[in-house]
């Protein structure tokens, strides 16, 4: 909590049937600090944001947004006046960074009178909560809102802790309830999110005011409390109680598959598979996509199970998961490792098997639900029907009649009269997030790192639940019908928010000679479009540096790995990792690179030799790994390479420098020239005079006296008579990147320079 009181993030990822108690964090002092920390909210707030942190930290009870928790309290309106309100957690906020602006206040007396009605739509529903907020700035409050109010406690934690929701989805859930808590818990069957199931569940209290909290089927937990520890220790206890059960059941066995006894080791089946995934999903969508497997011993001995074939596809654990993962994962287990295009097959068919599986999904749920909510509708106008009065017209009574009768013979379509409750659901990408390799374990896709990360903790965990929940009984989560609505429901894809997504979004950019300089300054540029940074350097120390700053202003998916581009098998394990992390490539700026200088007669062969090894050969290392991976995803690619105005207007006892660029200008025109077909692009930029580390104070006041000019005018020294700064460099390398039909070129920066202008 921006260092001013601990709060623990703890790591429950090594996950077995070993008999573990879930440990209580409360701690005295810590609560003592939150409301000294928060001291410009109640007492109320402040505990309130310490123990929602304390469950946030745990993704064995929530992760990534799951889980609400709130508070009773009072507020003082603009007129002084006391309001009963209820501060819950707000749209947007995980519990593990929760604030008190991410609880935002509503009016509870409002809330609690919405009880009386027999039904409330989601829209009015969210629409009552808003109203009643005490600040219209804050976010929307919980979809749980409701359920939260109509509880009558102050206190109230609801979370999808792993262990419950083992017991939570299987056939006979009340009766394990029972043996684990007795009379202390509550069921709840499964209701939808919402009004209902905020009605039920405070229905369920209320048969038995008794109860520590309420099991909520196929969904979660609910505790609740007088005080926000009492709650949180509740919900501990229970939790800790529901994992002593599952611990003292024998833990069934996996039966390894033929996938699991392929010759090649996990890494090396992932840099296969990866560009292959990265070009069907860029194929299937127009979009770039990043690549994420997920090192996880348990993971993998699922995924190369027998088991694995009917347990994943039953469904998720709690349906919340839904929008991460889809509602099954894709399963491979892959016969075509050592034939790029076999391979390529074989992965394109099990996709297309996938997609056609989800159409199905789709198109048989949408058509249920408008059956459904026309039927409802057609009901509704045959109550109102009777309810005519005998006076009214004839005509009125025949046109009702008629309408009705219309909206029945077209269940498929959309009636002109189409009723209210009817709403057009449009197809969601059916392209899977989740894939089970066989020999390999966890993979998922996604269009930024993060989702893939998100998709990644949520199926790991799914993973360890399922396996418990065999191992006590059945899995039995929701079926189709109810994770559709959940998937298709307008409130939960609100979470994934409908921004507009950046220009480099998903893509993958590598830059050499990233930790300075032209290189720094177009890792920033690519960063704030959007890239997935893979950034090379040999200072370590500055590449960390840069990854930092680039971290903290941009909130960058960056990655960093330390080489020297002259080594070329440095250069070979640099793209492994490459690939190992975003599962491929898109774009590489190459351009690491040292201004050596000498009369060209007196230089000796080693010094030459050295030039081009860094100022040559390392860009042609790299360019040649790229292109691999390029011509594996088979989604083109972008080679940028930093020449330099040298190449054209070489200066006096500069060879040694302008010799090697010259020759990365012929490279860049042969990479273009061999691989435009595979629609490879490859353009280089012509920079001169850019304040950088070659750039030396001596190397500066010798090169501007030999002009007469003193150092400032010496980098104005153009035709504009403008510096040129590496933030224009930058720019150069984005614009050709995002050039989708220039290839071959090479383009100056440098303010105006007749003599290096290319012919």
């Amino acid at each position: 909590m921006n260092g001013r009181f601990s709060c623990p993030k703890l790591f429950r990822l090594t996950l077995t049937n070993e008999k573990i108690a879930m440990k209580n964090q409360w701690n005295d002092s810590d609560a003592e600090a939150a409301v000294k920390t928060y001291k410009d909210v109640s007492e109320d707030l402040a505990l309130r944001v310490y123990t929602s942190r304390l469950i946030g930290a745990d993704p064995a009870l929530v992760l990534h947004g799951g889980g609400n928790t709130s508070v009773k309290s009072s507020a003082k309106n603009r007129v002084g006046e006391t309001v009963p309100t209820l501060y819950v957690k707000g749209s947007g906020w995980d519990l593990d960074t929760l604030e008190p602006p991410g609880l935002p206040g509503v009016k509870l007396d409002a809330l609690l009178k919405l009880r009386q009605l027999d039904s409330l739509s989601d829209e009015d529903m969210v629409n009552e909560q808003r109203i009643n907020l005490l600040d219209a700035s804050s976010p929307n409050p919980s979809v749980e809102t409701l359920l939260h109010a109509f509880l009558p406690h102050k206190f109230v934690d609801h979370s999808h802790a792993d262990s419950i929701l083992v017991i939570a989805n299987q056939p006979n859930t009340e009766e394990l309830c029972r043996e684990i808590y007795g009379d202390t818990f509550a069921l709840v069957p499964y209701i939808m999110p919402g009004f209902l199931l905020a009605k039920a569940s405070a229905e369920a209290y209320e048969k038995n005011p008794n109860v520590r909290g309420l099991v909520l089927v196929n969904h979660g937990l609910f505790t609740f409390g007088e005080t926000a520890k009492e709650s949180y220790d509740r919900h501990i206890e229970a939790v800790t109680l529901a994992e002593e059960f599952i611990a003292g059941k024998k833990k069934k066995s996996l039966t390894p598959s033929n996938g699991s006894k392929i010759a090649l080791g996990r890494e090396e089946i992932f840099a296969k598979v990866a560009p292959v995934l990265r070009g069907l999903y860029a194929d299937q969508t127009g979009l770039s996509w990043t690549v994420h497997q997920r090192e996880d011993s348990a993971a993998y001995e699922f995924a190369s199970s027998k088991e694995c074939a009917t347990w994943s596809q039953i469904g998720t654990v709690t349906p919340d998961h839904v929008i991460r993962t889809k509602q099954k994962p894709l399963l491979l287990n892959l016969q075509s490792l050592d034939d790029p295009d076999a391979l390529w097959e074989e992965i394109s068919r099990s996709l297309d098997t996938y997609i056609e599986n989800y159409h199905h999904y789709f198109q048989t749920n949408k058509q249920a639900k408008e059956v459904e909510a026309r039927q409802k509708s057609s009901n509704q106008n045959q109550e109102a029907l009777h309810g005519v009065s005998k006076l009214a017209p004839r005509g009125v009574v025949e046109a009702r009649q008629k309408s009705s009768n219309q909206n029945q013979e077209a269940p498929h379509g959309v009636s002109k009269l189409a009723p209210r409750g009817v709403v057009e659901k449009k197809e969601l990408d059916p392209l899977p997030r989740v894939i089970l390799l066989a020999g390999v374990g966890l993979i998922t896709i996604g269009k930024t790192v993060k989702e893939t990360g998100i998709a990644a903790d949520i199926y790991q965990h799914t993973i360890d639940v399922i396996h418990k929940a065999f191992s006590v009984g059945q899995y039995t989560p929701l079926k189709d019908d109810d994770l559709f609505d959940m998937e298709y429901w307008s409130l939960e894809q609100a979470k994934l928010g409908k921004s507009k997504p950046k220009k480099l979004q998903g893509k993958v950019v590598a830059i050499s000679g990233a930790a300075s300089g032209i290189g720094l300054a177009t890792a920033r540029l690519f960063a704030e479009h959007g890239a997935n940074l893979f950034l090379l350097d040999r200072d370590g120390e500055q590449l960390s540096a840069a990854k930092a700053g680039l971290q903290k202003d941009l909130k960058a998916s960056v990655v960093t790995h330390v080489v020297d581009v002259t080594d070329e098998q440095a250069i070979q394990t640099a793209f492994d990792h490459l690939a190992q992390t975003f599962g491929g490539l898109d774009i590489l700026i190459s351009n690491a690179g040292n201004a050596m200088q000498g009369r060209i007669g007196d230089v000796g062969s080693d010094e030459l030799r050295a030039s081009f090894d860094l100022n040559f050969f390392a860009h042609q290392a790299l360019a040649s790994r790229a292109v691999k991976l390029f011509l594996a995803q088979r989604t083109g690619g972008v080679l940028l390479f930093n020449a330099s105005k040298a190449a054209f207007n070489p200066g006096k006892n500069f060879g040694p420098y302008a010799l090697p660029k010259s020759a990365v200008v012929a490279l860049t025109k042969q990479y273009a020239l061999d691989y435009g077909k595979e629609g490879i692009r490859s353009n280089a930029v012509n920079a001169d005079r850019v304040r950088t580390g070659l750039f030396t104070p001596d190397f500066i006041k010798e090169r501007s006296a030999a002009r007469g000019l003193t150092p400032d005018d010496y980098f104005k020294n153009n035709l504009l008579e403008k510096e040129v700064f590496d933030t224009d460099v930058a720019q150069g390398f984005l614009d050709l990147a995002l050039a989708e039909k220039t290839t071959g070129s090479v383009i100056t920066i440098d303010g105006g320079n007749i003599a290096a202008s290319p012919r």
